[in-house]
């Protein structure tokens, strides 16, 4: 996106910004710092002063600009139709761009998320080093190698990458009983090499619908990263062979398993190509495509199709809002529908279930401090809905939880497709 463009987005959002401060009653950084300029709308005055030509120190506006998780809440509840995310994103592209960016972040968004045959091998390098640096694998949890080295890690868990990764061995059934179409699925960067086992269970489910599923393998990362981080080229990169691999049988549904990358193949894609590029369109198009599985469950599933489950231990079960899924892919009601179908008197409402949980792409680890607090919020409400698991529809934010995991003996987080799983009344 050219300069002119962007700065067009900061002007409209900052000028419509009429400073009433609503926005700082649910945004997860100011209620953990308590400082306006980390709000939305110091953020937005903050880019006004940027226009208006003010001398500012480079290093503090991009501090600033980094304390913002995207998660839209702003949004959500301004009255004046202010989008702060927009022009947020729009000045760390304009202020940083590829440029700006340190040397690893760019490695990471320009040669290696685009490249799965890249991606792999450095993931199963990363988890090998965290076992010969950290303290070796969590007994507790059996999920987490604990790795401390690095400063933006410390305390934190490193995920293991899976053994096998989904896209190597793709699940991709026919359809069972009536054939509805055809559908393809995107299993993101977390359900390809950490939880396979979410694609597979994705892939069952929807051929249970009546779907043929079909897994590209040359889809690659989502790229919301690079577009949250201002790397619009690295970005529209991933995006242009997405849009050739998910395209290319001319799916009926392109089904997600992740808010996140869900929310990034909807909106984020058409955000990326000016209206006169033709890949604008071919973007739009996969957009008006793309559903969350939940979402499509709930739409379709019928009587008899998901299987009572009773939850390990016979524990309740509660839900997680992710920011993505809640706010751009508009599923909200249907996991919980699902769930209590499943789970019924074991499924439980947790306190602030809406939280955000601190995740937010990188930001965990450009505020490390300020995700922690976070999370601390999300871990109360756990805490007091007297959950033993706790259901999460978003990458991130399934191993954002599992960090909180490691402090509450017993805690399980799940996808929820985890406990949901088709009958045989399917075929």
């Amino acid at each position: 996106m050219d300069r002119e463009r962007l700065n067009s987005i900061i002007d409209e959002q900052a000028q419509r910004c009429v400073r009433c401060g609503k926005c700082r009653s649910v945004c997860p950084v100011f209620g953990e710092a308590l400082s306006e300029p980390l709000s939305a709308r110091g953020k937005l005055s903050l880019l006004r002063a940027l226009q208006d030509g003010e001398r500012l120190d480079p290093r503090q506006v991009v501090e600033r600009l980094e304390a913002c998780l995207l998660c839209g809440r702003c949004a959500e509840v301004c009255n004046a139709g202010v989008e702060p995310q927009l022009a947020i994103r729009a000045a760390r592209e304009l202020l940083r761009g590829r440029e700006g960016l340190g040397s690893l972040w760019r490695l990471a968004y320009e040669q290696v998320l685009p490249r799965p045959a890249l991606l792999g091998p450095a993931l199963r390098i990363a988890t090998r080093l965290a076992a010969l640096t950290g303290s070796g694998p969590d007994e507790g949890s059996g999920i987490f190698y604990r790795l401390s080295r690095p400063a933006a890690m410390e305390g934190r868990a490193l995920p293991r990458v899976s053994g096998e990764f989904f896209i190597e061995q793709p699940s991709q059934p026919r359809a069972r009983g009536e054939r509805r179409g055809k559908a393809v699925l995107f299993c993101g960067c977390v359900h390809n090499y950490v939880e396979p086992e979410v694609s597979h269970a994705t892939a069952r489910m929807v051929a249970a619908l009546g779907y043929d599923v079909s897994v590209p393998t040359d889809q690659c990362c989502c790229g919301l990263a690079a577009h949250g981080a201002g790397d619009a080229p690295a970005a529209q990169r991933m995006a242009r062979r997405n849009i050739d691999a998910l395209l290319r049988d001319d799916p009926d549904w392109i089904v997600t398993n992740c808010g996140s990358c869900g929310a990034m193949l909807k909106h984020g894609l058409p955000e990326l190509f000016e209206h006169d590029d033709p890949q604008r369109e071919r973007a739009e198009k996969l957009a008006s495509k793309v559903i969350d599985v939940l979402d499509l469950v709930d739409r379709e599933a019928r009587p008899g199709l998901i299987r009572r489950i009773e939850p390990e231990g016979g524990g309740k079960v509660t839900y997680h809002d992710s920011c993505h899924l809640r706010l751009e892919m508009q599923v909200r009601d249907q996991p919980r529908r699902l769930l209590r179908s499943a789970l019924g008197e074991n499924f439980v409402e947790m306190p602030g279930a809406q939280l955000c949980c601190g995740s937010g792409g990188a930001f965990s680890l450009h505020c490390p401090q300020l995700s922690r607090a976070i999370l601390e919020r999300k871990l109360d409400g756990v805490r007091r809905s007297g959950a033993q698991s706790v259901a999460a529809a978003c990458g991130g934010c399934l191993l954002q939880l599992r960090d909180m995991a490691l402090k509450i003996p017993g805690l399980r987080v799940e996808h929820p497709l985890y406990w949901l799983e088709p009958t045989e009344q399917s075929d």
